[in-house]
């Protein structure tokens, strides 16, 4: 466990609370404190499976936090994240696990989420011969932020919690241009301001299982 945010013996705001450094995870579990929104900046590599926890220094209450980290490594693992959070993370107690560099793996993305909202910011990259694929377990919600076409040639796979993507008159394929497969409870959102074709020439086949949904909405307000 590690604590971050601000120490009350010294009232100095600790940033990075495991140094400035990689985080490798070789299995077991990483518990990150804070009772406020922090940026850690580590890159993080999972040598097998490994677990975020993202939880209170103190006790129930406060504003959501978001933890600020750098590239996400994932090879052929699984990465889990939890921690308290109201519904869909966004109560007084939710978490945001928040990655500006690519994510990388070799076969495929697993992530699981509950109790953490995750964003990515940068590229999912795949560098491996793999089936390529993108899959998103857990209740809580997926952000790609990065408004870029990805390249990964997988298809995708939600089984629970909603997975956000945004795109534009350059940004057809948020999701590679693989199919999209939606388990039960899970839904994909697809946001732009332009009128568009999501994914390849034809659009994206998604298929769905009962209780699954596909939502569309705009990236701006306007």
């Amino acid at each position: 466990t590690a604590h971050g945010g601000t120490n009350l013996a010294t009232s100095n705001f600790v940033n990075h609370p495991v140094g400035l450094g990689p985080i490798t995870f070789a299995g077991g579990n990483l518990d990150i404190r804070a009772d406020a929104s922090i940026a850690p900046s580590n890159d993080i590599f999972l040598a097998t499976n490994g677990t975020l926890t993202m939880n209170r220094v103190s006790a129930v209450g406060g504003t959501g936090r978001v933890f600020t980290f750098g590239a996400l490594t994932l090879s052929n693992n699984a990465m889990g994240f939890s921690g308290g959070g109201g519904v869909n993370g966004n109560g007084a107690q939710g978490f945001v696990a928040r990655f500006t560099g690519p994510v990388t793996y070799s076969n495929t993305a697993t992530i699981s989420n509950n109790g953490v909202e995750v964003v990515f910011d940068g590229m999912l990259v795949n560098t491996g011969a793999g089936p390529n694929n993108l899959a998103k377990y857990g209740t809580n919600r997926l952000f790609l932020t990065n408004l870029l076409n990805q390249t990964y040639t997988g298809g995708t796979y939600v089984d629970q919690g909603l997975v956000r993507v945004a795109g534009s008159d350059t940004v057809t394929q948020p999701l590679g241009p693989g199919d999209i497969t939606l388990g039960t409870n899970a839904v994909i959102e697809f946001r732009s301001d332009t009128n568009q074709i999501f994914g390849p020439s034809n659009g994206y086949t998604i298929n769905l299982l009962a209780g699954a949904g596909v939502n569309v909405d705009r990236r701006t307000t306007n």
